[in-house]
């Protein structure tokens, strides 16, 4: 007698009570099976999404660290260009021949001069001058700067104003025409900004809070509430932009970053008369601070 015959005579030989039973131990048993398989299914699944969402998020990292890397190639081909033009040069003489030929005397209008080696993080060795000047004008400094940036072995890192109570990189005067950025800046928007202030960071790495509090320290309804921060890159543009959002929300001032990208757009735009582009790159940025 075959399985299925006598399968047959046990489920006729059954009365209906146990019948039903059987049928709902029988569905039962499906509907556990059904299930596991679909539970396991879709953990797996869900495992695979999980295991892709990651090595996404791995790929791209590794452009970002491919493309920093091959950023850092360049510009260490470059450093190494510029350092093999003049072998011998050194910092203390030319700093001290562009203060005569501005009109600086080292004698009478320099208290501190000194050369500190310092390692920077790419492994090259800068030397960081510091100069304190008195008895100076306006137009002998601007000259003295406007000087230094000629050199490009030179640049100035920071300029400390009053024996040091105030340490500014760039500030302007903003004396901006009708329908400009920064004129709409305080008359439509009410940001004071008599004064725009300026921060450089040099930095290799993403520019965070403490940058962000050191440039709100500069503002004041007098002197402005508006400042922008000039650095190399920002690899996580959204974030730090989401944190400029976070200081305007809270009435600390506005404060628009701007990287290599946008600096040398905007001069390549007014290389070929375009006028004003930095307007729009600024209205943008605001326009996304102010809105995030």
């Amino acid at each position: 007698m075959s399985f299925f015959d006598n399968l047959q005579q046990r489920i006729a030989a059954l009365d209906e009570k146990s019948w039903y039973q059987y049928l709902a131990i029988t569905g039962a048993l499906f509907l556990l099976i059904v299930g596991m398989i679909l539970f396991f299914y879709y953990r797996s699944v869900s495992r695979w999404e999980s295991d892709l969402t990651a090595l996404n998020e791995q790929r791209q990292e590794t452009k970002k660290i491919l493309n920093k890397a091959v950023r850092v190639q360049k510009e260490r081909a470059q450093v190494t260009a510029l350092l093999e033009e003049d072998p011998y040069f050194k910092i203390q003489p030319h700093v001290q021949e562009t203060l005569e030929k501005v009109g600086i005397s080292m004698q009478n209008n320099v208290t501190v001069a000194k050369v500190v080696p310092t390692p920077r993080e790419d492994n090259y060795l800068e030397n960081v001058a510091t100069y304190q000047l008195s008895g100076i004008t306006m137009k002998q400094l601007t000259e003295f700067l406007n000087e230094i940036n000629q050199n490009k072995r030179l640049f100035v890192k920071e300029l400390e104003i009053n024996s040091g109570r105030k340490r500014i990189d760039i500030s302007f005067d903003n004396g901006a025409p009708i329908d400009g950025f920064f004129y709409r800046l305080q008359h439509s928007f009410n940001i004071p900004c008599p004064y725009i202030f300026v921060e450089c960071k040099n930095y290799t790495k993403d520019i965070h809070n403490p940058e962000l509090d050191q440039m709100i320290g500069r503002f004041c309804p007098n002197r402005g509430r508006f400042g922008i921060i000039i650095c190399r890159n920002i690899d996580n543009e959204k974030l730090f932009m989401q944190r400029c959002a976070d200081s305007y929300k809270d009435q600390h001032g506005l404060i628009i970053p701007l990287i290599d990208k946008d600096v040398i757009e905007i001069l390549t735009k007014r290389k070929v008369k375009v006028e004003h582009f930095e307007d729009e790159i600024l209205s943008t940025k605001a326009r996304i601070v102010m809105n995030l």
